[in-house]
């Protein structure tokens, strides 16, 4: 068993309601006992939040005030010790199973640790939930063979007007193909217990539901984060996936791999984040 500390980090700014939700599914005696740490960051931090954090067993850490995402993140990762870290939005509910959770969660921890992958993807790939649109994009690029001739003309001509986004779209294969590896060989790696590892430059950053060594989120993700001209932003702020999306992440020597997946997008009320 490895020595190193894994935590679980969840970003809510408000949206209690979808928080609350969301932790319902995390049973405690079974899936939170397979991490050492346990922590909600709150940007605006209220009593009501704390309370809910005590109510399933998360310490709950924040700060006064809500600066973007980019920065909850960033606090996130800081109020946390672990080395390798789950990080979650408040409203991503665990849909699997406690057992299908402790085989994919070590399975995605010994890649990174083995430094096979700089990032594991655990959003679910059948059921991702709300506000997945790349799957679509994906297609228009890459129908099936089934589709009709026109559909098949059509993104014939898109990747060769667009070849850049062609192929930054290969990546989302996992999420849409039966045989990614076959469609893809030279981008798409099978590694077994239906887990693929695909290079950075066929597949983007995502905040959404992911396993990371913490150091390397805080030194390379958020640094770099923080170092890109701010023009376009969330709400006046940063949000990570605007800053990292570009030829930097394209080119890293970095891979990431996408697990069968854990946690789907679900909202409730307020929209939190």
């Amino acid at each position: 068993m490895s020595a190193s500390k894994l935590g679980l980090g969840v970003l809510s700014w408000h949206g209690y309601e979808t928080l609350a939700a969301s932790l319902k599914t995390y049973p405690g005696d079974r899936f939170l006992d397979l991490f050492d740490e346990r922590v909600i960051f709150y940007p605006e931090i209220t009593d009501e939040g704390r309370d809910l954090a005590a109510r399933f067993a998360f310490e709950a850490k924040g700060q006064p005030g809500n600066k973007g995402i980019m920065d909850g993140f960033r606090g996130l990762a800081n109020a946390m010790k672990s080395d390798t870290v789950v990080l979650v939005e408040n409203d991503c509910p665990l849909i699997e199973s406690c057992d299908e959770a402790n085989l994919q969660i070590t399975k995605a921890r010994q890649l990174i640790e083995d430094e096979r992958a700089q990032v594991v993807r655990m959003r679910s790939r059948g059921e991702p939930g709300e506000a997945f649109d790349t799957a679509d994009k994906y297609k228009a690029m890459y129908p099936v063979a089934s589709a009709p001739a026109i559909e098949r003309t059509k993104a014939k001509l898109l990747r060769l007007i667009r070849p850049g986004k062609a192929k930054k779209l290969i990546g989302t294969s996992v999420y849409v193909e039966a045989d990614p590896v076959q469609k893809f060989p030279k981008h798409i790696q099978d590694v077994g217990s239906g887990f693929y590892l695909v290079p950075t430059s066929v597949i983007t950053w995502t905040n959404q539901s992911i396993m990371i060594d913490r150091r390397f989120f805080l030194e390379k993700i958020i640094a770099r984060s923080e170092s890109v001209d701010g023009r376009r932003t969330v709400n006046g702020f940063k949000n990570l996936e605007i800053e990292l999306n570009d030829n930097w992440w394209r080119t890293r020597p970095w891979t990431v791999a996408v697990a069968p997946g854990l946690f789907t997008h679900r909202r409730l009320g307020s929209r939190g984040y």
